[in-house]
């Protein structure tokens, strides 16, 4: 009976990751029919899809610059060049 019981639970859990694939690809194929073929090579062309290093340096390390910069022109106005 044990046993019965680990094959009706696998099989279940098996059935359910099926289901789950078999939708994400009908919603991905579906989200896809309106791309054109080249959109991918036009979106990479125009820096939407860049690589994860360049994306982290453009949201992380950029802003940290433009905001030090910031702070020191701020300090050099007010007359606070002391450090």
């Amino acid at each position: 009976m044990e046993r019965r019981n680990l094959q009706v639970r696998t099989n279940g859990m098996v059935q359910e990751e099926t289901e789950k694939r078999l939708m994400s690809r009908m919603q991905a194929k579906s989200f896809f029919t309106y791309f054109k073929r080249d959109c991918m090579s036009q979106l990479i062309d125009c820096g939407v899809l860049r690589p994860a290093k360049d994306l982290s340096m453009g949201t992380q390390l950029v802003p940290h610059l433009l905001g030090q910069a910031e702070y020191d022109f701020n300090r050099s106005q007010n007359g606070d060049l002391h450090m």
